[in-house]
C-alpha cells in the first residue's frame, strides 16, 4: 500500500539497508507512487543490476529527487519506449504531465536520458 498523497517515499538501492521502510528499487517505488508524492533517492546507483526495469516512467505529479547528501543518486540504464511520433527510442526516464526530477545524475549509454512525450514536467539540477 502506498503512502498518502503528499508524503515522501525513501528509495535505497539494494535489499538490505540502514533506513527502515525504504523501498529497494526505484521501479517498485514508481509502481506505488501517486500524484503529489516525492520519491527521495539515497546515494547509490539505480541500475538493471540492482533490479531496475527500464525505461522508468514517472507518473504525472510525482517528483524524484536525491535525498539530501553530498552526492546525487545515479540512475543508469535504458529500455525501449514506444514514442508516438518517433517509434521506439532507448530511454532512461519518461516524464510527462507535471512530474519532476531534481538533483539526479542520469546515464544511458544506448540512448536518451529523459523523454518527455507530453505535458510540462520540470527538470532541475
Amino acid at each position: 500500500m502506498a503512502p498518502a498523497i503528499g508524503q515522501s517515499l525513501i528509495v535505497q538501492p539494494g535489499t538490505d539497508g540502514p533506513i527502515a521502510g525504504a523501498v529497494s528499487t526505484l521501479t517498485a517505488a514508481l509502481q506505488q507512487a501517486q500524484s503529489g508524492m516525492t520519491l527521495e533517492l539515497t546515494p547509490g546507483t539505480y541500475s538493471q543490476q540492482n533490479g531496475e526495469q527500464f525505461p522508468l516512467v514517472v507518473p504525472d505529479g510525482v517528483s524524484l529527487r536525491s535525498r539530501r547528501s553530498q552526492s546525487p543518486a545515479m540512475i543508469q540504464g535504458g529500455g525501449l519506449w514506444q514514442a508516438a511520433d518517433s517509434g521506439q527510442v532507448a530511454v532512461c526516464l519518461v516524464l510527462s504531465g507535471h512530474s519532476q526530477i531534481q538533483d539526479l545524475t542520469l546515464s544511458n549509454s544506448g540512448g536518451t536520458g529523459v523523454w518527455i512525450p507530453f505535458g510540462r514536467p520540470q527538470v532541475q539540477r
